[in-house]
């Protein structure tokens, strides 16, 4: 898979124009292609906007068989087999690519907000500003008027040229780029409206990464990527089990089945990790902002990890949190000429792609 730059024919018009106009706002009804590319499965949701609550008509889902794999390969035999009505997509990127910082400025114009942004990024960020694609978006003022919160966003342009040359290759349109934890902001909006007004927390836990997001007046208001995963589970399953990494793999989802104390115990000494670095943020969250934050109120858990046994129970114990696992579907209707095992089996997963198709 070639990484040449010259092979980019274009960049899509904004990168993260998700989060410029207005956050979370949804395209003219048409139907919209969400694409999420993950280290162990890639997934294409197909939604029908035409109707006030969307339809999925179409999920093709494919697993990643190694970590080289051929993206585009892979991404030309979906479209083959998938039936899909267009070409035109909208992706994401996440982990250490993608920056996302909440900033605080004097109130000004946005034509000067992005110069300033641009002039003073390299304070915010570990890149240099010719290597980085950069967006934002205003999310509040305060009372007075005079200072205004934004999200700035920031991406490697190396991984963003990876990511369209895979695309381009399979013969796809990029339509957007966006970050993993604003699909999942925007797949949790719609499907809990009567959230909107509380502090919650977002918690995609994939293979290999989490994406934490914390919600505030329906705005994201925290975001960090947490280097754990499901992988990690299994790893530490086989290890102290002795046993091979299928083995353990399916093993981390039948904890409940096996009514063994011991599993139960290695599973949740694996998991402090990721619950004390949420902690963590939790914290950092309510204490260190100038304008001190509200606590968390809720907690969401979804992506693929989040069917492990007991999660949601550890969770609210560990953080003293109510805890809960988000139904991305809460916010579609999906045909009967969807194939209902492979909904059921990937619902955890289908946060991002769904954010993904409802732009």
């Amino acid at each position: 898979m070639s990484n040449n730059k010259s092979e980019v024919k274009h960049k899509p018009a904004g990168f993260f124009s998700m989060i410029r106009k207005s956050l979370f706002f949804l395209d003219p009804p048409q139907n919209s292609l969400g694409i999420s590319i993950g280290h162990q499965n890639i997934i294409i949701v197909e939604l029908n906007k035409s109707q006030e609550v969307p339809r999925m008509v179409r999920l093709t889902v494919q697993e990643v068989p190694e970590e080289n794999a051929n993206i585009t390969d892979i991404l030309k035999a979906m479209f083959q087999m998938g039936g899909f009505s267009n070409t035109f997509i909208n992706a994401s990127l996440s982990g250490k690519a993608v920056i996302i910082r909440f900033l605080k400025f004097p109130k000004m114009s946005k034509k000067e907000l992005r110069s300033a942004l641009e002039f003073e990024a390299e304070k915010y960020i570990p890149f240099k500003i010719n290597d980085i694609y950069l967006d934002f978006s205003v999310l509040r003022s305060d009372s007075n008027m005079k200072f205004v919160e934004v999200a700035l966003v920031v991406a490697k342009k190396d991984a963003v040229h990876e990511l369209l040359t895979q695309c381009q290759q399979a013969n796809l349109n990029v339509k957007a780029i966006d970050t993993d934890a604003f699909a999942c902001c925007n797949a949790f909006l719609a499907a809990y409206p009567e959230e909107k007004m509380k502090t919650t927390a977002l918690i995609n836990i994939g293979a290999k990464l989490t994406n934490l997001v914390i919600m505030s007046e329906g705005m994201p208001a925290f975001s960090r990527d947490i280097y754990f995963g499901g992988d990690d589970v299994t790893k530490g399953l086989s290890k102290q089990l002795h046993i091979n990494l299928p083995e353990a793999s399916k093993l981390k989802y039948k904890i409940n089945d096996s009514h063994d104390e011991r599993i139960e115990t290695i599973v949740q000494g694996i998991l402090n990790h990721l619950i004390t670095e949420i902690e963590l943020s939790f914290d950092y969250f309510e204490n260190h902002f100038q304008k001190k934050q509200e606590p968390v109120e809720v907690i969401y858990l979804v992506g693929g990890t989040s069917r492990l046994g007991g999660l949601a129970d550890l969770f609210e114990k560990s953080l003293r949190t109510k805890t809960v696992l988000f139904d991305p579907l809460r916010c579609v209707t999906v045909d009967n000429s969807v194939n209902q095992s492979v909904v059921e089996q990937y619902a955890n997963s289908l946060a991002v792609p769904i954010g993904l198709a409802l732009r």
